[in-house]
């Protein structure tokens, strides 16, 4: 699958999300999703200790893992499972 189907599929989906329902239900599903997960996040992060989050920053091994892993592997993935999609 080039680059140009790819766009061209997203295009598509684009417009029959359009002509389903119009853009504001998807724009409002995306924003409450998005608000929904920031409060999960959120309350997650508010329960760890500070002198065990500090802990942890000071682990580079860890900071690295994480960075690499973050910006790195799972682009390259999902790239990976569109094209295969």
């Amino acid at each position: 699958m080039t680059t140009t189907t790819i766009i061209q599929r997203l295009l598509e989906d684009t417009t029959q999300e359009q002509q389903d329902g119009g853009a504001l239900p998807h724009l409002l599903a995306s924003i409450l999703s998005n608000l929904f997960l920031f409060v999960l996040i959120f309350g997650l992060s508010v329960t760890v200790p500070v002198n065990k989050l500090k802990h942890q920053l000071s682990n580079g091994y860890a900071v690295g893992t994480g960075i690499v892993l973050q910006f790195g592997i799972m682009p390259a993935l999902g790239f990976v499972a569109v094209l295969l999609g």
